[in-house]
C-alpha cells in the first residue's frame, strides 16, 4: 500500500498521541496535546503534517505558530516541534518528505516567514544537510552552583498571572528579534501549562522592580537535589538582575528546596551576561543550537545571533 501524507484531521491526535508513546517511550498526555497545538495565542490553526500508511500512522511533524518581532515589523514564523517515525519506518525518509511538503503548506497557506528551533544532535544533522536549514549560533547555559553563592538574598512576591506591564518588561530594543510575548502569550505559555509549574517572581528595588519566571525541578546530576530554570528576565535595568536572583534564593530557602543549581539562556552580548558572570554564574552544559530556514526576506534579520533576545522559554523543552 502506498503510503499518504495528509493534514491533521479532528481525531488524529488518538493516533498521534500514541505513535509519541511508541516513537519516545513516554506518553504524552491529551490535556498537553489541546494546551500545545490547541490553544496557541498566535493561531488555533494547526500545523501538522501526517505520513499514514493505511490506518497506520507512520509519521509525524508539527509546527507551532510563533509571532516574532523583527525589527519593526511583526512576523509570522514556525517553531519547529515534535518529529516523529514509527519505529517500523525509521530510514524511509519520512521526517524529510514531511517536513517539505509542510513548510510548502504553512508558506502559501500561512503566510509564515521562517521555521526556526533548537534541534538536539539526533535531528540537527538532517535539518540542516537535508532540509536546508542554516545554525544562527550555539548558547550555553549559564549556571550558578548553590556552592558558589556570595551575596545576599532578596525579598521577592509572587503573582499568579501575568499584565501587560510584565510584557513590557522583556521588550529590549538592543535587540532586533524576539518572540512578541504579550501577556496573553505568557499566560498561555505559562500558567496554562497542565503538566509544568511555573512560578512569577517579582522584586522591587526603592522605586524599580523586575521579575523573572522560574521552573523548579528534579536535578539530573546529583540525585536529590533540585535545580531552577529562569525562563524569562524582565529586568528595568540591567543590575536588577542581581536583585533577582537573590529573590530566587531566598524563594527556594522559604520552602526548603535543596538545590544545585540556578540556570538560564542570555545571549553572550547582553550586558546582564556579564553581571551574572560576576555573581558567580558560569558556562555549563547543556549546550543548545538555535537553527533556521528563511521563506522570505523580511525574517532576513534572524541570521545574526547577536540581534537575538532568546531565554528558555522560547524552547518548547523547558
Amino acid at each position: 500500500m502506498t503510503m499518504e501524507i495528509k493534514s491533521y484531521s479532528a481525531g488524529d491526535e488518538k493516533f498521534i498521541l500514541e505513535l509519541f508513546q511508541q516513537s519516545f517511550g513516554k506518553p504524552m498526555s491529551q490535556e498537553f496535546w489541546k494546551w500545545r497545538y490547541g490553544s496557541n495565542p498566535f493561531s488555533k490553526d494547526k500545523m501538522i503534517y501526517l505520513m499514514w500508511d493505511g490506518d497506520s500512522l507512520a509519521g509525524h511533524y508539527a509546527i507551532s505558530p510563533v509571532e516574532l518581532n523583527v525589527g519593526e515589523s511583526k512576523v509570522m514564523t514556525g517553531l519547529s516541534m515534535t518529529t516523529m517515525t514509527h519505529p517500523n519506518y525509521v530510514g524511509k525518509g519520512i521526517f524529510t518528505t514531511l517536513a517539505d511538503q509542510l513548510y510548502n503548506f504553512i508558506e502559501k497557506q500561512y503566510n509564515v516567514k521562517a521555521v526556526w528551533g533548537f534541534p538536539n544532535l539526533n535531528s540537527h544533522y538532517g535539518f540542516v544537510n537535508k532540509l536546508a536549514w542554516k545554525d544562527i549560533g550555539v548558547i550555553h547555559t549559564l549556571c550558578l552552583y548553590s556552592s558558589n553563592v556570595k551575596f545576599k538574598y532578596h525579598d521577592y512576591f509572587i503573582k499568579n498571572y501575568f499584565e501587560d506591564k510584565h510584557a513590557e518588561k522583556l521588550v529590549t530594543p538592543t535587540f532586533k528579534v524576539s518572540v512578541n510575548k504579550t501577556a496573553n502569550y505568557l499566560n498561555w505559555r505559562y500558567f496554562q501549562n497542565p503538566v509544568n509549574d511555573y512560578y512569577l517572581i517579582e522584586v522591587k528595588n526603592n522605586d524599580h522592580w523586575s521579575f523573572v519566571v522560574i521552573k523548579v525541578f528534579d536535578s539530573f546530576k546529583v540525585k536529590g537535589k533540585k535545580e531552577i530554570d529562569i525562563l524569562e528576565i524582565g529586568t528595568e535595568d540591567s543590575k536588577s538582575i542581581i536583585d533577582l536572583v537573590g529573590g530566587i534564593i531566598k524563594f527556594c530557602d522559604d520552602r526548603n528546596i535543596d538545590w544545585l543549581a540556578i540556570n538560564t539562556w542570555l545571549n553572550i552580548v547582553d550586558e546582564r551576561h556579564s553581571i551574572l558572570e560576576r555573581m558567580g554564574f558560569i558556562l555549563d552544559s547543556p549546550v543548545s543550537i538555535i537553527s533556521h530556514r528563511l521563506f522570505h526576506e523580511s525574517a532576513h534579520n534572524m541570521l545574526n545571533i547577536g540581534d537575538w533576545n532568546f531565554s528558555m522559554g522560547d524552547s518548547d523543552v523547558y
